[in-house]
């Protein structure tokens, strides 16, 4: 019986392959990556128990199932070590043979200073191809923090440190009043780019929970996997 996008439990289903620029195949590991993908492709949920250790069929199982738990994730990748805890299941060795054997299908990186486990077909360049809401909130507000930061660091970098003003303002009266006449003003900045950051966080959320609501009235969906799309 046909499934989501016609797929029929038997079918002979080949991942989508990115390869990283510059990467170079020699005809062996070429041919087999040719077999290896005409192989009946198994369903993550289902029980692999049968299939003979270290053969092909189930590093493709292995690999549809660390294909499928990466789509669950919203920003379609992980730490590498949420990918290798597996081992009371037996799936630690599986996964990192996936991991060297695939690198067309996952992506290691370091770029952060952490070996994170990325989805090759969900990415182009840095970017993700399908923007997820709760990513697209996460990165205002990344940016609002970081303009926020900006915006303090520009009224909080004088020529002179406050102690220091403070102990030339002492000498004269005339001084005190511009040195008073200064923290009002740095008081009243800081009070209205706090006032600016509470706004703007405001007004993202709302655009993003009607934006959701939108595409719940809409019959939206989300993408689980690359056998198609389940309803919500």
């Amino acid at each position: 019986m046909a499934g989501e996008g016609g797929f029929e439990k038997g079918m002979a289903i080949a991942f989508p392959l990115h390869f990283s620029k510059g990467f170079e195949m020699d005809k062996k590991m070429k041919k087999w990556v040719d077999e290896w993908q005409k192989l009946v492709y198994i369903s993550p949920y289902e029980n692999a128990s049968h299939l003979p250790p270290k053969s092909d069929e189930l590093d493709k199982w292995a690999v549809g199932l660390l294909h499928e738990l990466l789509h669950l994730f919203v920003p379609k990748k992980t730490d590498k070590d949420n990918i290798l805890c597996w081992r009371v299941y037996g799936l630690r060795s599986r996964f990192k043979r996936a991991l060297v054997n695939h690198p067309s299908i996952f992506y290691l990186s370091t770029k952060t200073g952490m070996h994170t486990v990325l989805l090759n077909e969900a990415y182009k360049r840095d970017l993700l191809i399908e923007k997820h809401p709760l990513m697209e909130m996460r990165y205002q507000y990344i940016h609002l923090m970081n303009t926020v930061k900006e915006d303090n660091n520009s009224i909080n970098a004088p020529g002179t440190s406050p102690k220091k003003e403070q102990k030339n303002a002492s000498d004269t009266s005339g001084e005190k009043k511009v040195n008073k006449w200064r923290m009002l003003k740095v008081g009243k900045n800081m009070k209205v780019s706090h006032t600016v950051m509470l706004r703007r966080l405001v007004m993202t959320t709302i655009v993003m929970i009607t934006m959701m609501k939108t595409d719940e009235e809409k019959g939206g969906s989300f993408r689980v996997g690359f056998m198609g799309r389940r309803k919500r």
